[in-house]
């Protein structure tokens, strides 16, 4: 199954967990307070790191959908 998906729900700490383990995907948005992703991203080469920043969100809001 592929990653088809990711997505933040509410809650993000900006704690830098997800920027650190996938900086091609996630950046912090001090402006809002809170995650935000880099656009045009191609999820296939990036699934290993993916799934590592969402067991790793300390507040739970890293979230995928697979196909």
């Amino acid at each position: 199954m592929a990653i088809t998906k990711v997505w933040l729900e509410e809650g993000c700490v900006t704690c830098g967990v997800a920027e650190t383990i996938c900086p091609e995907l996630f950046k912090l948005d001090y402006e809002k307070g809170r995650n935000n992703m880099h656009e045009g991203v191609d999820l296939s080469k990036l699934e290993d790191k993916i799934k590592k920043a969402a067991s790793a969100c300390y507040a739970g809001c890293i979230k995928y959908e697979e196909s």
